[in-house]
């Protein structure tokens, strides 16, 4: 079981629109113990992708959320981003709810979008969210 609070994102470091990734770690601030990361990448222009992960301990608690709306909030602010994109196989629901969780809209399907570990293309489901949105 996670502890609660169990996210403490957005580590201080330098980032800005010339760089190309930006990592914050997610971690238990009980014992320190990783919980996941989320990455800010692709980043171009105005517009961005964001990618996470959590251990299986951490998973159902809310973590990735957490931590994708608090990169978010961040890179909408002082990024100044418009767009950020969500991607993840059509297979992984549990991905559909942290990206409704954080504010991302589901805008549709990307056949054979990507490669996964299993050597095989899959299916991805595309959400975003822009500067705009409530």
């Amino acid at each position: 079981m996670v502890p609660t609070p169990a996210v403490n994102v957005l580590e201080k470091n330098e980032a800005t629109r010339r760089r190309r990734w930006h990592t914050v770690r997610s971690w238990n601030t009980t014992d320190g113990l990783v919980l996941g990361s989320v990455s800010l990448h692709q980043i171009r222009g105005e517009d961005a992708s964001v990618g996470y992960w959590t251990v299986a301990a951490a998973r159902g608690a809310g973590v990735a959320s957490r931590a994708v709306s608090a990169l978010t909030r961040w890179a909408l602010a002082e990024l100044r981003l418009h767009r950020i994109e969500l991607c993840h196989a059509v297979a992984n629901p549990a991905s559909c709810r942290v990206a409704e969780r954080a504010g991302y809209r589901a805008e549709g399907t990307l056949g054979e979008a990507y490669r996964y570990g299993d050597g095989r293309r899959h299916d991805e489901h595309l959400h975003a969210r822009l500067a705009t949105d409530d």
